[in-house]
């Protein structure tokens, strides 16, 4: 197999459409935290933790919870048959590039074919195809946008997912700790949620 480099192994996937809405709502959180709801300073600290917490939980465990875009941008297509995400679990994808001219193109989805079903999911040309040429030496000539997630509501969304957030969320709210920190009187809770959900492989 040719080469792959650090950009296809590892492409970088930024989130492009943010989820409408919180696998978990503030009052949930504020209910976990054991603090009654109706404060309207602690509501709005709480919204602002869920989602903090989210986007940890989802950069932690690899996946996508609520349905929301991510992009991946590279340089070039890779050079082997097909390009992993390491994002889970993928709905849909579309595929541009800019071609030899310099004109931005989509690629026709007959001509490519997706496993999303399989982790890592993965993206390539049908038998027969190969990845269309590029313009060369040209930054950012790729895109493959990715629609991800569980799905739209909160009731597509893992309990261990929601678990996890609610964890997070109440160790901030009462602790005031910098967010992204997980403190040491959650951190084996909190790491068992996120290996339920994770998609890597786990050793026993």
């Amino acid at each position: 197999m040719p080469s792959v480099s650090w950009q296809h192994r590892y492409p970088t996937l930024k989130v492009t459409s943010e989820p409408a809405s919180e696998p978990v709502t503030a009052a949930e959180a504020l209910f976990f935290a054991q603090h009654e709801a109706g404060d309207s300073d602690s509501t709005t600290l709480m919204t602002s933790l869920v989602k903090a917490a989210r986007r940890k939980v989802e950069r932690d465990a690899s996946v996508a919870l609520i349905t929301q875009t991510r992009t991946a941008v590279l340089d070039s297509f890779p050079p082997a048959d097909w390009q992993e995400f390491h994002v889970w679990p993928v709905q849909s994808a579309t595929v541009s590039y800019v071609d030899e001219n310099g004109d931005t193109q989509t690629w026709s989805s007959g001509l490519w074919q997706s496993d999303f079903q399989n982790i890592p999911p993965r993206i390539g040309p049908v038998d027969g195809e190969t990845w269309p040429d590029t313009a060369s030496n040209t930054f950012q000539a790729v895109t493959f946008t990715l629609v991800c997630g569980y799905g739209a509501s909160a009731s597509s969304v893992p309990e261990e997912a929601k678990l996890a957030i609610k964890l997070l969320a109440k160790e901030w709210f009462w602790n005031r700790c910098p967010t992204g920190e997980v403190g040491q009187n959650i951190q084996y809770a909190y790491g068992a949620m996120i290996d339920a959900i994770s998609w890597r492989p786990q050793v026993v």
